[in-house]
C-alpha cells in the first residue's frame, strides 16, 4: 500500500480523513481488540478509524486539569513554540508529562485487556518532535555532553541561507546557529 494508492499523500490540518478501509478497523472487523493511546492527527479529532477505545492528547489534557494545583496549566505552559528549534526542561514534573500518562493508559490497557481475544495497541508519543522540552532528569543526562552530529545530505544547503533574521524558531529552514543545534539535539536525545 502506497500513498498514492491509499490516498495520503502528505499531511495538512483539518483535512477529513474518510477513508473506506483502515488497518485498525480490518483487525476489528476480524475480532481483534483495537486501541489507540496517543498522538493522532485524525480529523474530525474524536474519529476512530476502527479503533475500539481512542485516548488522545485532549483526554491527557482533562486528566492534567484535574490533578491536585494543576488546573488551567497548559501542558505547554514551558514557553517553548509547538515546533521550535529551542529546547528546555519540562516545567511537568516526570509523572504528569503526557508521554508518561499515555505509557501508563497503554500499560493498563494491556493488564486488562480480554484476555479471549487478539489486540492491536498502537501507541504514539508526541515526542521525539519539537518542542523539545524532556523531564529535567533527562535533560540534565544530555545537555552539555557531545551529540553525534547528524548526516545532513547536500539537499539542505538548497534553503539554508533563506532564513529570516533574527532566526525565527520556528522556521525549517536556513541555518540554525550551533549553540542552538546543539541544546535541540541534546534535549531529543532526553
Amino acid at each position: 500500500m502506497t500513498p498514492y494508492s491509499q490516498g495520503m499523500v502528505g499531511y495538512q490540518d483539518g483535512k477529513p480523513w474518510d477513508y473506506e478501509h483502515t488497518l485498525a478497523g480490518t483487525l476489528r472487523d476480524n475480532g481483534y481488540q483495537t486501541v489507540n493511546v496517543g498522538k493522532t492527527h485524525f480529523h474530525p479529532p474524536r474519529l476512530h478509524l476502527g479503533f475500539e477505545q481512542l485516548t488522545t492528547s485532549e483526554d491527557y489534557s482533562e486528566w492534567l486539569d484535574r490533578q491536585a494545583g494543576m488546573a488551567e496549566v497548559e501542558k505547554f505552559a514551558h514557553g517553548v513554540p509547538a515546533n521550535s528549534w529551542l529546547a528546555r526542561p519540562n516545567h511537568l514534573p516526570e509523572h504528569q508529562i503526557e508521554e508518561t500518562w499515555f505509557t501508563t493508559r497503554a500499560l493498563d490497557f494491556l493488564s486488562h485487556r480480554d484476555p479471549t481475544r487478539p489486540f492491536f495497541l498502537c501507541l504514539s508519543f508526541n515526542g521525539p518532535h519539537p518542542p523539545w522540552c524532556p523531564p529535567q532528569v533527562f535533560y540534565d543526562q544530555f545537555i552539555g555532553r557531545q551529540m553525534p552530529e547528524p548526516a545532513i545530505g547536500d539537499w539542505a544547503n538548497v534553503h539554508a541561507d533563506e532564513a529570516d533574521i533574527p532566526m525565527d524558531v520556528n522556521q525549517w529552514r536556513g541555518r540554525v546557529p550551533d549553540h542552538v543545534m546543539q541544546r535541540a539535539r541534546g534535549a531529543y536525545f532526553a
